[in-house]
């Protein structure tokens, strides 16, 4: 799920400060795939996948970024 190695060369509380916003963040993309989805909005949830899959990405969050990329995938097709 998790691959803490992108975060090996900063400070501990640097690292804890950026996972709390990411989670934060994560929280409120999940809402917002949630709404979109619902209100069929396929560009909105396309374009808040392809975010979280990049934030998640960057802070070693494969499984979520593989996630967030397979929603994107799918708003796209439709």
């Amino acid at each position: 799920l998790f691959d803490d190695s992108f975060l090996e060369d900063f400070e501990p509380e640097f690292k804890r400060s950026l996972l709390i916003d990411w989670k934060a963040s994560l929280v409120n993309a999940v809402q917002d795939l949630k709404k979109y989805n619902e209100a069929h909005s396929w560009e909105e949830l396309e374009k808040v996948a392809h975010g979280a899959k990049g934030a998640a990405a960057q802070i070693g969050a494969c499984r979520v970024s593989e996630i967030a990329k397979e929603i994107e995938f799918e708003a796209k097709k439709r």
